[in-house]
C-alpha cells in the first residue's frame, strides 16, 4: 500500500512539472553544489541530509547526527574565448543539538573578475517532527554588484551611439549594488528507511533585485 501511494505521488510531482515547468533563472540561478548532489542531477530534495542540506533543502539538516562543514570551488564556463574567468565558491556549517533541532550558516557567492558578483549569506534551522517529518526554513540576505570599467565609467545614448563623457545614468542614480531579503521553506517524509518526500520552495517571496525602483529583476521561486 505504501509503495503505490509513493509512485502515485511520484507521478503527481512529474505531472505537475510538465504543466508548471520550472523557471529560467539569471540572477541567483540554482546551479548543482556539491559532487554527490551534482552525480545525482540535483535530484537532492528528499534525499539531503548532510550540510548541503542548506542549499537544497533546509528540512535535510533535522538528519545531522553530529557537526559538518564544507568548502566548495567550482570554475564555470572555462575556456571562454575572451578570458573570463567566473568562479563559485560554497562554504556551510551546520550543528545539531540535543533538543532544540540543527542549526546551521553559509555563504555562496558568484563573480566574474571585478565586473558582476552574487552573494548569498543564509542562517538555517531544521527539526524533526514525530520521527518521520523533517521542517526547515531558510533566512537569506542577498546582494547583487557591478563592477566598473571604461564602458560604465563613460556610458553610451543607446539612440545616437555617441558618447556621454559620464558614468552610466543607472548607476549614476541608483548605485551599483542591491540587497534583498529572501526565505526558504522545505520538508521531508520518511515513508520507510528507503522511501521518502521531499519538498521545497526556494526564495518563496521572490525579491526584486533590480537597481532602479521602477525596474523588475525578481529572483525567481524554485520548487
Amino acid at each position: 500500500m505504501q509503495r503505490k501511494i509513493f509512485f502515485r505521488i511520484i507521478l503527481l510531482v512529474l505531472v505537475g512539472l510538465c504543466i508548471f515547468p520550472p523557471s529560467v533563472l539569471a540572477s541567483f540561478e540554482e546551479l548543482p553544489t556539491g559532487a554527490r548532489a551534482a552525480g545525482l542531477g540535483n535530484a537532492f530534495t528528499a534525499i539531503a541530509d548532510d550540510v548541503y542540506s542548506t542549499y537544497y533543502n533546509p528540512a535535510g539538516l533535522a538528519q545531522l547526527h553530529r557537526s559538518e562543514f564544507t568548502a566548495y570551488y567550482a570554475k564555470l564556463y572555462s575556456g571562454l574565448t575572451d578570458g573570463s574567468s567566473i568562479g563559485r565558491d560554497f562554504v556551510a556549517y551546520g550543528h545539531p543539538t540535543a533538543t532544540h533541532g540543527t542549526f546551521g550558516v553559509s555563504y555562496l557567492s558568484l563573480s566574474l573578475a571585478d565586473l558582476y558578483s552574487e552573494s548569498t549569506f543564509a542562517f538555517h534551522y531544521a527539526r524533526a517532527i514525530r520521527e518521520k517529518w523533517n521542517l526547515g526554513g531558510s533566512l537569506k540576505l542577498l546582494k547583487k554588484s557591478y563592477g566598473s570599467d571604461a564602458y560604465t565609467a563613460n556610458a553610451i545614448n543607446s539612440d545616437t551611439g555617441a558618447s556621454l563623457g559620464a558614468p552610466d545614468p543607472l548607476f549614476a542614480q541608483n548605485g551599483t549594488s542591491k540587497s534583498a531579503v529572501s526565505f526558504d521553506v522545505g520538508a521531508q517524509y520518511r515513508i520507510s528507511k528507503i522511501y521518502g518526500l521531499g519538498f521545497a520552495i526556494l526564495n518563496i517571496n521572490s525579491p526584486n533585485m533590480a537597481l532602479s525602483p521602477s525596474d523588475t529583476d525578481k529572483v525567481s521561486s524554485v520548487y
